[in-house]
């Protein structure tokens, strides 16, 4: 059973808001990271004592610039990496 679900992200390719829904089965910390192809992380966002169930990533686009991008969702023991392009 994993323990994290995350869905790839909505709308995709996007340039103005995108969402990622993701869904945990324990309590504790969740997270994401953004980053470039070459590596670079260009986003962070931590949430500290989250509730197991859904919770919601919203990405603002103006804060990227065009290109493909891989976020990765992570708790404590595991993560997801997706890729999203922001157009």
């Amino acid at each position: 059973v994993n323990q994290l679900n995350v869905a790839q992200n909505y709308p995709n390719p996007f340039h103005e808001v995108t969402q990622i829904l993701t869904k945990t089965i324990a309590s504790g910390t969740l997270g994401i990271k953004v980053i470039t192809l070459s590596g670079q992380v260009v986003y962070e966002e931590f949430r500290q004592h989250v509730q197991a169930g859904e919770h919601l990533f919203e990405l603002d686009g103006q804060h990227f610039t065009k290109g493909i991008y891989f976020y990765t969702v992570f708790d404590g023991s595991t993560s997801v990496t997706k890729k999203m392009i922001v157009d």
